[in-house]
Parts: structure tokens; C-alpha cells; sequence
């Protein structure tokens, strides 16, 4: 199975929320909706320091191994609307902002545990923002519907996860794919059981 298959099931299972994600991983041509914005070298960098952080790297590989960086910089440029790419890069401007005002320094270059803690209240804002602004609700019978507005945090969390999980260096070390889940003993004893018998 392809990425962009993957990621086809994770919309239709409604485990994507930006319009422009959803765009991106269902259009049938080549070419995104968008004209292509950039990034500068330190929105790059401010980037990949986030992607870490959201999933850094232990025994399995990082964000950065996965390639995560770089799919954020696709979606973002080419596949966001122009809402969703405002909140995204205001929420890479206040992090820079946060971090110059109380730390002296750009995000990318404050110590990991200063990125941490303005990471975090990011997340708190968003986890506010969502409270007091809850996203539409679609009944149960519908698709989930879309939250351009979504803040900074959930959306950079979305693409962080998509993008690791999606991708061939994590599906190699972190997905198992069990053909037959559990497997089959066609000769298991009634001890084997635990002694209990299951009558089919």
C-alpha cells in the first residue's frame, strides 16, 4: 500500500481535520490548488526543531529521520488554504516572538527545555481556544467536518503525526503488519486455553 493510500483511509476514518491536508492527500492530479508560498531558511529550522519535539527521536528514529520536516513545508506551502496557512505561520511568528522577548535568543537556538516550555503553552492555548470555540459537529451519519480554524498547536500536531506515521522509515520500525492478528494454531490444546472451551 502507497503513502497516499494510507493517508486516503486516514480521512476517510476522519482522523484529519485541515481542509488543505485532506485536499492534498485525495486531489487526483499532480498539482496543488495553490499558487506555492516559501519558507525561509529559519522557518525551516523552527520547523524541524518543532517536529522533534512532537516526536523526537529514542530507539526508533525522530521526525527529522522520518523526513517529517519536509512534508510539513509541502503541506503548509502548497496545500493550505489561506486561513489555515495564516494561523500556521502566526503560530511559527509567536513561538520566534515568545523566544526572543523572554529567552534573547531565535526558537531554533533556545535550549530544548526553553522550546518546551513555549511549546507547551501553545498547546494550552489551543486546548483553551478549542473550549471556548468548539469545532462543528457533524452527526454520526456524516464525514467529520473540517476546522480551518483549528489553532497552531493542533494543526502542527496533525501534521507532525501524519506525516511520522506515513512515512516508509516509520512504518519499517514502529508498524507491524499482522496478516492474520493473533495467528492460528490449528493443533492448541484445551490446556493451551487456560481450559476453557469456546463453542463456535
Amino acid at each position: 500500500m502507497q503513502r497516499r493510500d494510507f493517508l486516503q483511509i486516514a480521512v476517510m476514518l476522519g482522523g484529519i481535520t485541515a481542509s488543505g491536508l485532506v485536499r492534498a492527500l485525495t486531489q487526483t492530479a499532480a498539482a496543488p490548488l495553490v499558487a506555492p508560498r516559501l519558507l525561509s531558511d529559519a522557518q525551516r529550522a523552527q520547523i524541524s526543531v518543532l517536529a522533534e519535539l512532537v516526536i523526537p527521536r529514542t530507539d526508533t528514529p525522530g521526525a527529522i529521520d522520518a523526513g517529517v520536516p519536509a512534508f510539513i513545508e509541502q503541506i503548509v506551502t502548497s496545500w493550505y488554504t489561506d486561513t489555515e496557512h495564516g494561523i500556521f505561520m502566526q503560530g511559527l511568528d509567536t513561538l520566534e516572538h515568545e523566544a526572543q522577548q523572554r529567552f534573547g535568543n531565535s526558537y531554533s537556538a533556545c535550549s530544548e527545555a526553553q522550546q518546551t516550555v513555549l511549546l507547551a503553552e501553545q498547546e494550552v492555548h489551543a486546548r483553551d481556544q478549542q473550549r471556548l470555540h468548539p469545532p462543528p459537529q457533524a452527526s454520526a451519519a456524516d464525514k467529520p467536518l473540517i476546522d480551518e480554524q483549528a489553532p497552531f498547536f493542533s494543526k502542527l500536531k496533525e501534521l507532525v503525526v501524519v506525516g511520522y506515521y506515513t512515512s516508509e522509515r516509520a512504518a519499517l520500525t514502529e508498524m507491524v503488519y499482522l496478516p492474520v492478528p493473533n495467528g492460528y494454531r490449528g493443533e492448541a490444546t484445551l490446556a493451551d486455553s487456560d481450559g476453557k472451551q469456546y463453542i463456535w
